[in-house]
């Protein structure tokens, strides 16, 4: 692993000794790297890991530290360099998966980028995300725009960005992949068999759609909190609200307090502000069957047209 590669992921210049089949390589000319991958064996895990194998600590101001029993440890330092000690089997599936989410998401954070955890895809020139409790079919909901001929912006890590039009948040594009249980998988068309394991010992699928990708950010229009419901219907949300939906989707809410250490807050939530003002958060309730997804997609599709023909 001496070779090195590029790679454009989250807007970031991305340099890692492992090949990231997931994602779009770096343009030509895009040199110097903006995170650095290390590949750092002797990179100790936390002691301590919660039931479902996880852990993250701080080990100084700028120092972040996620690991998973099976994922590996990834130290994170000052969002630009990540040095990796593989997990327990070798297996570099499950290593790309700690990479390019949590440890990712962290450097994002370290760099003062709003991170959500969200999923989002293009309607109309313009860019939906979709947030949620775990297990309400963020991934599934964008796998199955992306079956009706839309395009993938992000899935799982969602970068805000408030620099490229004042007063109108975009969402910078993440790399081209969705994870779906195999029954989602189903549903929407495919033969789970046929896809590739997220990583070994897991049931999860990934689905690659680099022909149904964005590469630029996209004007971010609107976010659908999804829940299930008695019927698929959208209901809006006040500021207030709003506000509260967003500060519980923030990506470093899955890491404890602690995370909150990783961010400047007078900062961060201003931005969780700007963002519930500037853009509508509607809830989104639908049946929880896979017969009712595609209805689903269908009324936010109506929404956002509509939207879109209002403004």
């Amino acid at each position: 692993m001496t070779d090195r590669s590029l790679y454009r992921i989250h807007g970031l210049t991305v340099s890692s000794p492992w090949t990231l089949p997931e994602a779009e390589s770096a343009a030509s000319g895009e040199h110097d790297p903006q995170v650095t991958v290390l590949d750092e064996p002797t990179v100790e895990a936390p002691a301590e890991f919660t039931d479902e194998g996880n852990s993250f600590e701080l080990r100084a101001p700028n120092v972040a530290c996620y690991a998973h029993q099976l994922l590996g440890t990834f130290e994170v330092e000052s969002g630009a360099e990540i040095r990796v000690a593989p997990g327990p089997t070798g297996d570099e599936a499950a290593l790309r998966v700690g990479l390019l989410g949590p440890s990712l998401g962290i450097a994002l954070i370290q760099r003062g980028e709003l991170v959500l955890h969200a999923s989002a895809v293009e309607v109309e020139g313009r860019a939906v995300a979709f947030v949620g409790p775990r297990g309400h079919g963020k991934s599934t909901m964008a796998a199955a725009m992306v079956a009706r001929g839309h395009h993938l912006v992000s899935d799982d890590v969602l970068t805000v960005d408030f620099r490229s039009e004042p007063g109108r948040p975009h969402v910078v594009p993440g790399y081209p992949q969705v994870k779906l249980w195999p029954d989602a998988a189903e549903a929407l068309g495919y033969e789970p068999e046929d896809l590739e394991l997220l990583y070994s010992g897991v049931r999860k699928r990934v689905v690659r759609c680099f022909d149904r990708f964005v590469s630029t950010p996209r004007p971010l229009a609107r976010i659908y909190l999804l829940l299930g419901g008695p019927e698929i219907a959208s209901h809006p949300t006040s500021p207030t609200q709003a506000f509260q939906i967003l500060s519980s989707m923030w990506f470093g809410a899955r890491f404890g307090e602690p995370a909150l250490q990783l961010v400047e807050r007078s900062h961060h939530f201003k931005a969780l502000s700007e963002l519930a003002r500037d853009v509508p958060v509607q809830i989104c309730q639908r049946l929880q069957n896979w017969s009712s997804l595609h209805e689903a997609a269908h009324l936010v599709e109506e929404e956002m047209r509509s939207r879109i023909a209002e403004s």
